[in-house]
C-alpha cells in the first residue's frame, strides 16, 4: 500500500496548529488537537472513533453534524510533473489551501516549476489542475491520476476530491469515447481514485478521449 505524509497548519476560531495529514489514497487520516479525523478529501473531517470524543474536546471545534466546519488548511503538497517532449521529471512542493465554511468552500494551489509561478483557484481539484494545465500551455503534465491517459470522471459529478475512475482494464473501449454516450455504455467502475495518485501503469494524457476530454 502506498502512504503519504503531508505537513500543514490547521486554522479554525481557536487558534493555529500544525498536522500531519496521513493519505494511504483511500483515506486521509489527520490528528488535530491530540483527537483522530479520517475522510475522503479534505473538505469532509469525521471523528475516527466517537466513542472516545469527550464533550470537552467536542467544544475545541465547531461542528456541522459529525463534520468540521469553519476551518482553513494549509498543506505542503507533493506534486510530480513530467515534460512532456523529453519526459523529464519534476518533484515539485505545492502550496494548497483549502477553506471550507457553512455553504461553500474553496481551494487554492500554487507552486513553482522551472522558475515559473503557477496558481489555481477552484472548489475541486478537477478545477484547479485544469486551470494549471492550461497554463502549461502544452509543455507539462501531472504525473498522477487526473494527467492519466485512461483516469476520468462520472457523468453524475465528483466530490472535492477522490472521485476519478480508472478505465486501464478496458483501454481499447476507453479510447474510443467520442461522447458522453459512448462513454455510458463502458464497464462500470469505481470512481474512488484521488487525483494525485499514480500508479506504474500512468500514461501522459496526450488523446481527446474519454468523458473529460484533454487540455492541450
Amino acid at each position: 500500500m502506498t502512504i503519504e505524509y503531508y505537513e500543514g497548519i490547521y486554522t479554525d476560531i481557536f487558534g493555529s496548529v500544525p498536522i500531519r495529514i496521513i493519505n494511504n489514497f483511500k483515506f486521509l487520516g489527520f490528528k488535530i488537537r491530540n483527537i483522530s479525523f479520517i475522510a475522503t478529501d479534505f473538505d469532509d473531517l469525521t471523528i475516527y472513533n466517537t466513542s472516545t470524543l469527550t464533550q470537552d474536546q467536542a467544544q475545541q471545534f465547531i461542528w456541522k453534524k459529525d463534520a468540521l466546519i469553519n476551518y482553513k488548511l494549509q498543506i505542503n503538497l507533493p506534486l510530480t510533473i513530467i515534460e512532456i517532449e523529453n519526459q523529464q521529471i519534476f518533484q515539485c512542493r505545492s502550496n494548497l489551501q483549502i477553506e471550507m465554511h457553512q455553504t461553500v468552500y474553496s481551494a487554492h494551489l500554487d507552486f513553482e516549476l522551472a522558475g515559473q509561478c503557477y496558481s489555481a483557484s477552484h472548489s475541486d481539484f478537477e478545477g484547479l489542475f485544469d486551470q494549471i494545465q492550461r497554463q502549461f500551455q502544452g509543455k507539462y503534465r501531472f504525473k498522477n491520476c487526473y494527467g492519466c491517459l485512461y483516469a476520468d470522471y462520472s457523468v453524475y459529478g465528483q466530490a472535492q476530491m477522490g472521485s476519478m475512475g480508472c478505465f486501464k482494464q478496458q483501454k481499447s473501449n476507453y479510447l474510443a469515447v467520442k461522447n458522453k454516450d459512448d462513454y455510458m455504455q463502458l464497464d462500470a467502475v469505481d470512481f474512488c481514485n484521488q487525483e494525485i495518485f499514480c500508479c506504474e501503469d500512468y500514461t501522459i494524457r496526450d488523446q481527446q478521449v474519454g468523458y473529460r476530454g484533454t487540455i492541450d
